[in-house]
């Protein structure tokens, strides 16, 4: 104030000066005082607005309804990002190198920053889900959306949690910010296939999701400053801290740190935005008084939210990482339609079933090898390594070798589900690729015996009742329009698109 009072006496002496010169009676001079009065006077929008800018004081004074408010669980969910404020040593742990698809060859430092991306139920305060990813993907968006509405026991155990991380079920409306992971297609396609509505923010209003980025900030004063590492908002707070030397903590124990403290210290906390109630209990109270959707179906999922990929429709099923998936319906698809590519989707922790995209809606194929059901896909490479380094070239000579490999997937896959964590690799089209190219060698393939009939041939069968051997083979493209069609096909494998 007092620099403004200088600023205004210089420029007032100037203008009695002119006015002295020109025969005008000279003005009064106002008091110090009086100029305090009136800067005093002025809207505290304006002087924020003033001094940091109009963007600041938009944020800073803006409003939301209360009428917007959620009633009950799952009614309305927000998901964003954040990068966390800890610097953690990304190389040489385990979870990054299993699988060798993981993101961890574009980590090009040993300490570095990493994504967490989290979901939040509005009404209760739970934290739905959580994923620790190198970068912000909608592979990510997806990953923390079908978390969401899925159980996570499996997590909770292997943090040591002694509170259930039980929230879980079917989400109305997912509420997002406009970055690419949430535009991208493929987010919003997922998400409308599992009957979640998605609400897009006003670009630059994060106060519209203000439970998840409250939540951030409690991140970052609550968990984060128990490690070495941390990093600081402006260089006044950072000092002389060297955060990238004082890292210690590994992504796999930063992210069992988190699960634990999510679920043992933050759902049990008093909540101000609840009155005072812990959200865990709140959660539980509204389960008894309201009750909560309930989860899709694990058929649904797989094909909502599994891993796409295109493959061939042959003779022996489709063949996805040496593993082969037949059914009866399968080849009906087969014999009357030149499918040509078809979209495949594959849960990665449960590799016992895919979904295949057909003209008539999704249908659930099972996999003949038994060994598959309840085997994620970590577990199956893993064996695959393993049998490698063991064997070399002498298992393409032994199928023995091979089996008796393949029988410890149960082992692995129990193993795999204690060491559970929200830094497990998120599944892209790169990871993809050379996942294909890591099963491409043939020196571990064999061609078990199936037992059973022969499903399909490449050629008509004039004895099936179902296609006439004088016309020809419809397309696919000849077949959309009758996705909806009620053939001699079992209603419960297919789930039928809109």
């Amino acid at each position: 104030m007092k620099k403004v009072y200088e600023e205004f006496e210089e420029r007032f002496d100037n203008l009695n000066e002119h006015r002295s010169q020109n025969g005008l009676p000279i003005l009064p001079k106002p008091s110090v005082a009086a100029m305090r009065r009136q800067i005093r006077k002025l809207s505290p929008y304006h002087v924020d607005a003033g001094r940091k800018g109009i963007a600041y004081a938009q944020k800073k004074y803006a409003y939301v309804q209360g009428k917007h408010n959620p009633e009950w669980p799952l009614q309305v969910v927000e998901i964003d990002e954040w990068k966390v404020s800890l610097h953690t040593i990304l190389k040489g742990t385990g979870v990054w190198e299993t699988l060798g698809i993981s993101a961890r060859e574009k980590l090009d430092k040993e300490v570095g920053r990493l994504q967490l991306s989290a979901a939040i139920d509005v009404r209760t305060k739970c934290i739905l889900a959580m994923q620790l990813a190198p970068t912000a993907t909608a592979e990510l968006a997806i990953s923390t959306l079908k978390m969401a509405m899925s159980d996570k026991s499996d997590f909770a155990a292997a943090a040591g949690c002694d509170t259930p991380w039980d929230m879980k079920g079917r989400i109305s409306m997912v509420r997002v910010d406009n970055g690419s992971a949430y535009v991208a297609r493929n987010f919003s396609t997922a998400a409308i296939d599992a009957g979640v509505a998605v609400d897009y923010a006003v670009a630059g209003a994060p106060y519209l999701r203000g439970s998840i980025e409250r939540v951030f900030g409690t991140y970052h004063t609550g968990v984060i400053p128990h490690f070495d590492g941390r990093t600081f908002t402006n260089v006044v707070e950072k000092g002389d801290y060297d955060a990238e030397n004082l890292a210690s903590l590994t992504i796999e124990q930063l992210g069992l740190a988190l699960v634990r403290w999510v679920v043992d210290v933050y759902h049990n906390t008093a909540h101000e935005g609840l009155g005072g109630q812990t959200p865990r209990n709140c959660w539980l109270e509204l389960q008894k008084k309201i009750g909560v959707p309930l989860p899709p179906l694990e058929d649904e999922m797989r094909a909502c939210f599994g891993t796409t990929v295109e493959r061939h429709l042959r003779s022996e099923g489709i063949q996805l990482y040496c593993n082969k998936y037949q059914s009866t319906e399968l080849q009906k698809i087969r014999r009357k339609f030149r499918t040509g590519l078809l979209s495949v989707r594959f849960n990665p922790d449960d590799l016992g079933h895919i979904s295949v995209q057909t003209p008539l809606g999704w249908l659930k194929v099972p996999c003949t090898n038994q060994g598959m059901h309840g085997t994620p896909l970590e577990a199956h490479v893993a064996n695959r390594q393993r049998m490698l380094a063991r064997y070399g070239e002498e298992a393409a000579q032994s199928k023995e070798v091979v089996k008796k490999a393949l029988a410890d997937l149960r082992h692995l896959s129990d193993e795999s589900r204690k060491r559970r964590n929200i830094v497990s690799p998120v599944l892209t089209a790169e990871n993809l690729e050379k996942l294909d190219a890591h099963f491409s060698d043939d020196r571990l393939r064999i061609d078990e015996d199936f037992e059973g009939d022969v499903l399909g041939r490449d050629e008509i069968d004039d004895d099936d009742p179902d296609v006439d051997a004088n016309c020809s083979q419809p397309s696919l493209e000849d077949a959309l329009p009758f996705l909806g069609d009620d053939d001699d096909h079992d209603d419960d494998d297919y789930i039928l698109e809109d």
